[in-house]
C-alpha cells in the first residue's frame, strides 16, 4: 500500500546532477550528490549523512587532487560502517554504557560500540537522508544547506531537534561549515555534532600521513581508558606524547600512544592518536585556531578554526582492513587524519566537562573554517597567534625538520566490497553490508537485497516459455534508498497506518513518528523498509535456495516500545513456489508487531502496462471500511456482498475500480478479512495474455489490496515507467490501526512471545 502522496521522480542512479549551478527552490529529500565549485577549488556533498565526499584543490605545482578519503558512490556510503566525511550526531563521540541522566531521568541509548554508544547510535545523523533546503553550486560563495528533523526518542535521545548544516566555499581556498540545532519539543537534550572528514593532504589513497606535521593549539587533553571513554580528568599535554603544541611529524609520536584495542580480538593494542584535546582560548563561543596540518611533498597546508571546546585527533588507526575507496584505491592504517571539533566526549556523564545540554528553544551552534594553502610550505615554528608560511623557490630546497616520507602505505589483506556479489553460492557468516542476492531454481529466480529485506525481482516463464520479471521495482540499491513507493520491502515494526501515530499499551501512551500526514505508516520514517538487515544464511542454488535476514529493532525505535528480534526467510521450493517466513520476538517489553510484504505484482511483466485486465479472486467475505485518511476509524467489519469490494468470484481488477476510492483517488486500497484460520488460501490472480497465475496462501487474519493508484510516471527497472494501476499488492497482515481498536484481533507481542507471519506464492503458467 503506497503512501497517498505524489511520488517523487527518481533518477536511475542515486545522483542529482553534481555539475548544476544550483538555485532550485524546491526542497529535495531524495539522495543526491551536489558540487560546490569556485575556480580550481571544489567539494562534493551528499545529503545521505550530510557527507563531504570530496575536496579537490591544487598542490604547489598546480596539480589537483582530492584530499579526503571516501567512496565513489552514495550506495557505498550506505554500506559503510565507518564515518568517511559524515556529520555525526545527535551526540558525537562516545557515551559510556549508552546511558545518561538528565533532569533526574535515566535515558538508555542504542549500543553500537561494545557497551557504549558512538556517534549517535546505530543510525545516527550519518545514516539518515537530510533535506536539501538551499543549493547554489557556483558563483562567489557556492553553498548548500541541509536539514534534518531528529524525532523524540530517536536512538534513545530525548526530545525532537531541528538540525541544519551549511557547507560554503569562501575566499580563495576556504571551506566553512556552520551547524546549528534547536530543541523543539519541550524537552532538554544533549547535542554534540562533529564533522568526520578523513584528510590526506597529499591526496586520498596516496599512502600514510605519518610525514604530515601537525600543530594543535591545545595545552590539555582528556585521558581515556581502554574503551576510549574519558576518565573525567583534564590533564596537561606537557611532557606527554600528546604534546603537539609545536609542529610535529605524526610519525614521531604515533607509536607512543594507544588508540584502543583491536575490534577483532578485543586484546591487541592499536597504536595511534584517538584522543580529545581541550582547545585553548577563554571565550567558548569564539572562532579560534584549532590546528595546522602540513604535507611537505605536495605543499598543501590546512588551518582549522572552530568555536568548540574540544577536538578529537584521530590518525586512521583502524583503517587496517584494506578499505577500498575512491577510484579503486586502498586505504591502509594511518592513511588519513581527522580533526573533529566537538564538545568533550561523554560530557553527559561528567559534570566537570563543558555542558552539551540544550533546553527547549535554545540553539546549539558549531562553526568551523578550513583554510587551505596550496603553496609549498616550509615548516618553521610559528608564532602562537599567526600562521607563518614561506613559499619555497623553484630550486630544490627542504625544510630541515621534515623527515623523509615513508615509501608506501601499509596495506592489509581484504577489500571491503561495495556490494556482496549477487551470484555468491552463500554459506558465509553474517553480513551487514548492503548487497544483492539471487535465489535460482531452474528457470525460476528471485533477487533480494538486505536493504529493507526487499524483493527486487521475480523472474519466471509464461505459457510459451518466455521469461519475464513480474514485480515492479528499481535497478539499484541506491534507488531503493530513495524509494517512497515501498517497492518490495518487508514493512514494520507495525505496517499499515496508526491513527495520529499514537496508541496506548498497558496504560502507557506511545507516540510514533508521523510520516503520512497526521498518521504513521509502515513503521515510521525509517521503518524496517529503510534499514540494513544482517544476512544470517544464504544458499543461492540447489533444491531449496534461501536467504535468512535478521534485524534488531531497539527500544524506542520510531517510537515503539521494547527491543525486538526480527527474522525473515525467502525460499524457493517446488517448481515455481516462493515462501516467505517471518517471525519476531519481543525481548523486554510488550510491543505491537505487524509485518507486511509489499511487492507490486504485474503477471504480464513489470512495465508492460496496467493490471486492470488481471482477474482476481479473494477468500474474503468481509472488509474494514476506511475513511479518507485510509483509517478504519469506525471500527466496523462489513460484508463485501453487494459492494464493489466483492472479489469472492474471479473478477477483472478493472471491472469496478472506478467505483471505489483509495483515499482521495480512485482504486483499491482496502483491508479484507480473510475467511478461515491458519495457513489458508488468500487470493488467486491471473493474467490471460501471458497465462501466468499467482495463488497466495498465508496465516494472517487480513490482507490489504492495493492497485497502484498513486503510481504516476514512476521510473522503474530497465528504464521502464510505471503509471497508475501498473501493479497490484496483496499484503497479508493484521488489521490496520489495530492498536487503537480493541475489537480487532490483537497485534501485541509480549516478552518471550513470538510473532509469526508466513506466506506462500504459488505460480503457474
Amino acid at each position: 500500500m503506497a503512501r497517498p502522496a505524489r511520488l517523487l521522480l527518481l533518477a536511475a542512479v542515486c545522483l542529482v546532477a553534481a555539475a548544476s549551478a544550483g538555485g532550485a527552490d524546491a526542497e529535495k529529500k531524495t539522495v543526491g550528490v551536489y558540487e560546490l565549485k569556485k575556480g580550481d577549488f571544489s567539494i562534493r556533498v551528499t545529503n545521505w549523512g550530510a557527507i563531504i565526499m570530496s575536496v579537490v584543490l591544487p598542490d604547489s605545482r598546480g596539480k589537483l587532487a582530492d584530499v579526503v578519503l571516501g567512496y565513489d558512490t552514495v550506495a557505498e556510503y550506505v554500506n559503510a560502517s565507518g564515518y568517511f566525511g559524515a556529520l555525526v550526531g545527535r551526540v558525537a563521540n562516545r557515551i559510556a554504557h549508552a546511558r545518561f541522566v538528565l533532569d533526574g531521568k535515566a535515558y538508555h541509548l542504542f549500543k553500537n560500540d561494545g557497551n557504549n554508544t558512538l556517534h549517535g547510535g546505530h543510525r545516527g545523523f550519518n545514516k539518515v537522508i537530510w533535506t536539501v533546503k538551499e543549493y547554489v553550486g557556483g558563483g562567489d560563495s557556492p553553498y548548500i544547506t541541509l536539514y534534518y528533523h531528529s524525532f523524540d526518542g530517536e536512538q534513545g535521545f530525548p526530545g525532537a531537534v531541528d538540525v541544519y548544516v551549511t557547507y560554503q566555499l569562501s575566499g580563495p581556498y576556504a571551506l566553512s561549515v556552520r551547524m546549528n540545532a534547536t530543541a523543539v519539543s519541550g524537552k532538554a537534550t544533549p547535542v554534540n555534532l562533529a564533522q568526520h572528514s578523513y584528510w590526506n593532504l597529499a591526496g586520498e589513497g596516496s599512502g600514510d600521513i605519518l610525514g604530515n606535521t601537525v600543530q594543535l593549539f591545545a595545552s590539555r587533553y582528556t585521558p581515556v581508558d581502554t574503551e576510549l571513554i574519558p576518565t573525567g580528568a583534564v590533564a596537561p599535554v606537557a611532557g606527554t606524547p600528546y604534546d603537539l603544541r609545536a609542529p610535529t611529524p605524526v610519525r614521531a609520536r604515533v607509536h607512543q600512544v594507544t588508540g584502543g584495542v583491536s575490534k577483532e580480538d578485543g586484546k591487541t593494542t592499536i597504536y595511534g592518536f584517538d584522543i580529545n584535546y581541550a582547545v585553548d582560548g577563554d571565550d567558548p563561543h569564539a572562532l579560534r585556531r584549532v590546528a595546522v596540518v602540513r604535507d611537505g611533498v605536495s605543499g598543501r597546508a590546512m588551518e582549522l578554526r572552530a568555536n568548540q571546546p574540544g577536538v578529537q585527533f584521530y590518525t586512521g588507526n583502524f583503517l587496517t582492513s584494506d578499505v577500498k575507496g575512491k577510484g579503486g584505491k586502498v586505504y591502509g592504517q594511518y592513511g588519513a587524519l581527522c580533526l573533529e571539533t566537538q564538545g568533550y566526549p561523554d560530557a553527559v556523564n561528567h559534570p566537570n566537562f563543558p555542558s552539551v545540554i540544550i533546553r527547549p528553544g535554545q540553539v546549539y551552534r558549531h562553526d568551523m573554517v578550513y583554510k587551505f594553502s596550496p603553496s609549498r610550505i616550509c615548516c618553521v615554528r610559528p608564532h602562537p597567534d599567526r600562521l607563518v608560511s614561506l613559499r619555497l623557490s623553484k630550486t630544490k630546497q627542504r625544510c630541515s625538520d621534515r623527515p623523509p616520507i615513508m615509501a608506501g602505505a601499509r596495506l592489509s589483506l581484504a577489500l571491503l566490497l561495495y556490494l556482496v556479489a549477487s551470484a555468491l553460492a552463500g554459506g558465509a557468516g553474517p553480513r551487514k553490508m548492503v548487497g544483492i542476492y539471487v535465489l535460482r531454481k531452474g528457470d525460476f529466480s528471485v533477487k533480494i537485497t538486505n536493504w529493507g529485506a526487499t524483493i527486487m525481482s521475480v523472474v519466471l516463464p509464461d505459457s510459451k516459455g518466455n521469461l519475464a520479471d513480474v514485480v515492479l521495482g528499481k535497478d539499484t540499491i541506491a534507488e531503493y534508498v530513495n524509494d517512497t513507493s515501498y517497492f518490495g520491502p518487508l514493512n514494520g515494526r507495525v505496517a499499515q497506518r496508526i491513527a495520529r501515530g499514537r496508541f496506548v499499551l498497558d496504560g502507557k501512551v506511545y507516540h510514533t513518528y508521523l510520516n503520512d500526514g497526521k498518521n504513521a505508516i509502515h513503521g515510521g520514517h525509517r521503518g524496517f523498509s529503510k534499514v540494513i538487515w544482517t544476512v544470517k544464511e544464504y544458499v543461492s542454488g540447489g533444491d531449496s535456495p534461501y536467504i535468512t535476514l535478521y534485524y534488531r529493532s531497539f527500544d524506542g525505535e520510531q517510537g515503539f516500545p521494547g527491543d525486538l528480534d526480527a527474522y525473515v526467510t525467502y525460499q524457493l521450493s517446488s517448481p515455481h513456489v516462493l515462501e516467505m517466513r517471518s517471525n519476531a520476538t519481543a525481548l523486554n517489553k510488550a510491543t505491537p508487531v505487524n509485518f507486511l510484504q509489499h511487492t507490486y505484482w504485474n503477471l504480464a511483466g513489470h512495465g508492460s502496462g496496467d493490471v486492470l485486465g488481471h482477474t482476481l479472486q479473494l477468500s474474503a467475505s468481509r472488509y474494514t471500511p476506511l475513511d479518507v485518511e485510509l483509517l478504519p476509524s469506525s471500527g466496523v467489519v462489513a460484508p463485501v456482498a453487494g459492494t464493489p469490494y466483492d472479489f469472492r468470484t474471479p473478477t477483472p481488477i478493472g471491472a469496478r475500480i472506478r467505483q471505489v476510492m483509495g483515499g482521495r483517488i480512485a482504486g483499491y486500497d482496502i483491508n479484507y478479512v480473510i475467511d478461515g484460520e491458519g495457513m489458508r488460501k488468500v487470493a488467486v490472480a491471473r493474467d490471460g495474455a501471458s497465462g501466468r497465475a499467482l495463488e497466495l496462501w498465508a496465516n494472517q487474519p487480513a490482507m490489504q489490496l492495493y492497485t497502484g493508484n498513486w503510481l504516476n510516471n514512476t521510473k522503474g527497472k530497465d528504464g521502464k515507467v510505471y503509471n497508475q494501476y501498473g501493479g497490484f499488492c496483496l499484503e497479508t497482515q493484521g488489521y490496520p490501526d489495530a492498536v487503537n481498536h480493541p475489537e480487532f484481533p490483537s497485534m501485541t507481542v509480549r516478552p518471550g512471545q513470538v510473532y509469526k507471519h508466513d506466506m506462500v506464492f504459488k505460480f503457474s503458467f
